[in-house]
């Protein structure tokens, strides 16, 4: 169930107890919830990749180290728009490229179609929220559930800190 799967997410420390689920996550969340999830170290360094991100942003570390290790990109214009709300499509990019499927989606047509075929043949989104472009922290939740994926017997180390035990395991 939904709570199963953001009680696992809660006691990961990827998201705060108190996070609210049905609230839209912006592009700068996603990328703290990533590093939280691989266990990155994000709190020093960084450097100003995007032009709309700046130091005292406080997702500024974050976004440099997501955007460091491939797994989230910005736009042709130099922005990274961290306010925005992540949309599926960039969500689902964000999911492939966590697992190392980048390589496959592009031989499918690159983003966002190759990402897309790749969760649609993988159940990846929460069904009864599919067919909506926001991402929620239900949605955020069904999409990296550890029980969901051990029940498919998928698990990928892409070595970012945690042990092949305890790694993150996605709907793929």
């Amino acid at each position: 169930s939904e709570i199963l799967y953001s009680n696992r997410l809660k006691a990961m420390e990827v998201i705060p107890d108190d996070f609210d689920m049905d609230k839209e996550i912006t592009r700068g969340e996603i990328s703290e919830i990533v590093c939280r999830i691989y266990n990155l170290d994000y709190t020093s360094g960084g450097s100003r990749i995007f032009s709309d991100v700046d130091e005292d942003n406080p997702y500024y570390q974050a976004i440099d180290m997501v955007y460091t290790h491939g797994i989230i990109s910005g736009f042709g214009d130099g922005s990274f728009r961290p306010n925005e709300t992540i949309t599926n499509e960039q969500m689902i990019k964000i999911l492939i490229s966590m697992t190392g499927y980048d390589d496959i989606a592009s031989q499918y047509g690159g983003y966002p179609s190759g990402y897309m075929k790749i969760a649609g043949e993988n159940d990846v989104l929460a069904p009864d929220t599919a067919g909506t472009d926001i991402v929620t922290g239900r949605k955020l939740a069904y999409s990296v559930s550890a029980e969901t994926c051990s029940q498919r017997n998928f698990v990928r180390n892409i070595g970012f800190g945690r042990s092949p035990t305890s790694v993150l395991k996605l709907d793929l």
